[in-house]
């Protein structure tokens, strides 16, 4: 008599499902929408026992006697078996939609569950077990273990070693089934150590551990050498990915980092101490996991680090005796900034005792919480401090960093980049000798910067070029995405603007990835910027919109002002005045706004274009001259704004007869070549307005010279529209129409360009290419004007 199929046990909530064979227990399943998910023996035992049990608290005691079949098992390591259940089932310690801790008691199963009956057998019921064990295996065969233990350890010890000596026999027998795959961090892709999960009592201050002990262990592996990206980066990026769908959070990471390894860490509270476990994961499903057991918190995560280097092949740094309360004094610290948390960072660095107080390192660490809440005064005072500090010379990371801050605070506090390049310079020569390929990344980079402001662009492009070679060996993609605006900005200042176009793009596209607002905002500014100089008026309205869209998520009113000045121009450029000023409209000329007025002078350059494009020279000479008395000294990175709002200024001085000189070139001092251009146009039409036609002429010709030489549209198209106008009335058409020629290139696009080439046409007397030109002006017009005498048909000029 054939026996019976197994009865199976189902269950089934939200997305998952269990299945439980009874006759097979290796076949007993996990689903998540029809996908098999494999599970270690015991996690999944602890699964099925708290669904089984959910109508109740199951106790710890009880947990344990059921998974383990005794009861001499620490707790930590039931709290470690929990958090792999919960992360089975896309759940944490943090939100536990699943599994609930009750606090002193045990655990208790809460999401809504359906048991299934059914007589359906299994397809085909598993033959042997080894097969499922192998996945055991595999996620547990690397996992070491530090635990300070009771004696009653040393008999689990015993059932370790024969467990190690069997695996040993077996892999000698040709066994590799069982052998862990090789982890994806020899490629140089980063290991991104994700916050922690916490499992503590309320009575036990732990609030900092989730930020604070990930920046130890993450600042304890790059010392190592492994490519750890910085912090605050990874704690952008899972605030990023936190509105995805669960299952899809740590692809997107993976993304967003360049993560090949994905390091997991639980801290676990009990009588004797904390538990730390670190899991690393690869792309490929490799595992590492390695536990410790300490008194102090830090201490056992400082030794979980080291467990995991030696599981990755990498050794600990050496370095010397670790001071234990002033490690976790800089960790609760650190947690405060990473989670924004400005007031309880001071707090835990003023409640420290007054010697732990003077340390160069927590003193640093105050400092970083005056510059984010804006006490540049408080932070360069303790910043100087830290400099003076004999103790910090044999620090030079932190003397680096101490460095690069100072030279910031000089450009916070409006000394200029001449003032701060110094600072930049020595905390670049600060790590001479020392290997710390992120540190020393960033203090390239910002020396970078320093020499583009003061247009020293050789020792700028060789900068960035070291730069990127350390981000890249050190894992970190976020400052990494920086450099790109930098290099955009550097092929701005040699007018290589085509050039610029895609580090921008890059740029925003790393920084939107990481959703870090106030970055994609200034990226997608320098953007739009580079594609109104390209003329590529579409693509500006894009990315202005794009500008638009950010603007309530921007708390800096300032800024929003500023982008919505941007997307204005945009606006403009495509031919859409009414849709421009009603962007303008909280903007007007004499405005008082609640924020650093010189937020104002993109919106007010806007406002000045407008009122130009409409013939409203008084609004526009009120427009330019309150954008120019708000513009700072020191923005290197506008020349081409800040000349045409000089520009503006003159035209709208000259049309109402106040006649204003523009003197763009007491502007830039340093010779900006984006000046030049506007310089030269403003000099020929203040000579023309005073009757000095020979020397108008002759800056008119040097204008459209100097233009064609740097190459970039707009100026190009900015020096022909005031050129061939003078040419033309004086009846010199042949020359005019070879002036015209190069702007025409973009009169499919630009409808400056396009007229331009129709009034050449029309004086001309071409009316076939006139009509064409006309078209084209018309398509490209919006809201803006045609002069009257275009639209009349031309002379047709009799045979030359």
């Amino acid at each position: 008599m054939a026996s019976r199929a197994p009865t199976p046990r189902a269950y089934r909530f939200g997305v998952y499902r269990i299945d439980e064979y009874l006759i097979h227990p290796a076949a007993r399943e996990l689903r998540r929408d029809g996908e098999l998910l494999s599970l270690p023996r015991r996690v999944f035992d602890g699964l099925a026992y708290l669904v089984e049990q959910r109508e109740r608290a199951v106790g710890h005691d009880e947990l344990i006697a059921a998974l383990w079949g005794r009861v001499d098992v620490a707790n930590a390591q039931l709290s470690q078996l929990i958090m792999q259940v919960r992360r089975a089932v896309g759940d944490d310690s943090q939100a536990q939609h699943s599994v609930r801790t009750i606090a002193g008691f045990g655990y208790r199963w809460v999401v809504p569950t359906e048991a299934i009956d059914t007589d359906e057998a299994p397809a085909e019921a598993p033959s042997a077990a080894p097969a499922a064990e192998a996945a055991t295996v595999e996620a547990n065969a690397a996992r070491s273990t530090d635990q300070a233990t009771p004696p009653r350890a040393h008999r689990r010890i015993g059932a370790i070693l024969l467990t190690a000596l069997v695996f040993a026999v077996l892999l000698t027998a040709g066994w590799r089934l069982f052998a862990p795959r090789p982890l994806a961090n020899a490629s140089g892709e980063a290991v991104i150590v994700l916050p922690f999960e916490v499992d503590a009592p309320e009575e036990v201050d732990a609030s900092w551990a989730r930020l604070g002990v990930m920046d130890q262990v993450a600042g304890r592996l790059r010392r190592a050498g492994l490519p750890v990206p910085p912090s605050d980066a990874v704690v952008a990026a899972v605030h990023a990915s936190a509105a995805l769908p669960e299952a899809e959070r740590e692809a997107a990471l993976r993304r967003t980092l360049g993560a090949g390894l994905l390091v997991h860490g639980v801290a676990t509270h009990a009588k004797d101490g904390w538990t730390v476990e670190l899991s690393a994961d690869a792309a490929d499903d490799a595992r590492r996991r390695v536990e410790s057991g300490r008194y102090e918190l830090v201490d056992s995560a400082r030794r979980a680090s080291d467990l995991l280097l030696t599981a990755l092949g990498r050794h600990a740094a050496d370095e010397a005796a670790t001071d234990t309360p002033l490690e976790e004094r800089l960790q609760r610290a650190r947690a405060a900034l990473l989670a924004n948390q400005l007031d309880a960072g001071r707090a835990a660095i003023e409640s420290a005792p007054d010697a732990m107080r003077e340390a160069p390192e927590l003193r640093y660490e105050l400092a970083r919480v005056e510059f984010h809440a804006g006490q540049l005064d408080r932070a360069e005072a303790i910043v100087e401090r830290v400099l003076a500090d004999p103790a910090a010379a044999a620090l030079p990371q932190l003397r680096a960093r101490a460095l690069r801050m100072r030279g910031w605070i000089a450009i916070g506090k409006d000394r200029g980049w001449a003032a701060a390049a110094p600072s930049f310079d020595a905390s670049v020569h600060a790590l001479d000798g020392v290997r710390a390929p992120g540190a020393l990344g960033m203090a390239l980079a910002e020396r970078g910067v320093a020499h583009v402001m003061l247009r020293q662009l050789d020792a700028a492009a060789l900068d960035f070029g070291q730069a990127r070679a350390q981000l890249e060996i050190a894992g970190d993609r976020h400052t990494l995405g920086e450099m790109n605006n930098y290099l955009g900005h550097l092929e701005l200042a040699r007018l290589r603007v085509g050039e610029a176009l895609p580090y921008f793009r890059t740029a925003a596209e790393i920084a939107e990835s990481f959703g870090s607002i106030d970055s994609l905002r200034y990226n997608l500014t320098a953007l739009l910027q580079s594609q109104m100089r390209l003329l590529q008026w579409p693509d500006a309205l894009a990315t202005g919109e794009r500008l638009w869209a950010l603007r309530e998520r921007l708390e800096n009113t300032g800024l929003r002002a500023a982008s919505e000045g941007y997307y204005a121009m945009a606006l403009i450029g495509n031919g859409r005045l009414a849709e421009a000023e009603r962007v303008l409209a909280p903007y007007p000329a004499d405005a008082q706004p609640d924020f650093a007025p010189e937020y104002l002078r993109y919106a007010l350059l806007a406002r000045a274009e407008l009122a130009a494009r409409r013939g409203q020279s008084r609004e526009s000479l009120a427009a330019a001259s309150r954008a120019l008395e708000v513009w700072p000294p020191e923005s290197n990175a506008e020349a081409e704004e800040r000349a045409r709002a000089a520009l503006l200024r003159q035209r709208a001085s000259i049309a109402v007869g106040e006649p204003a000189e523009a003197r763009i070139d007491a502007l830039e001092p340093r010779g900006d070549p984006g000046f030049a251009v506007p310089d030269r146009v403003a000099r020929a039409e203040w000579a023309a307005a005073h009757g000095s036609g020979a020397d108008a002429e002759a800056l008119l010709r040097e204008a459209a010279d100097l233009a064609e030489t740097q190459g970039v549209p707009d100026g190009i198209v900015l020096a022909s529209g005031a050129y061939v106008p003078w040419l033309l009335a004086r009846q010199r058409t042949a020359d005019a129409a070879a002036r015209s020629g190069r702007a025409g290139v973009w009169a499919d696009r630009d409808f400056d360009s396009a007229l331009l080439q129709a009034a050449v046409f029309h004086a001309g007397g071409e009316p076939e290419a006139w009509t064409r030109a006309l078209q084209q002006a018309r398509q490209l017009a919006g809201e803006r004007t045609i002069p009257a005498v275009l639209l009349e048909p031309p002379t047709v000029v009799a045979s030359r």
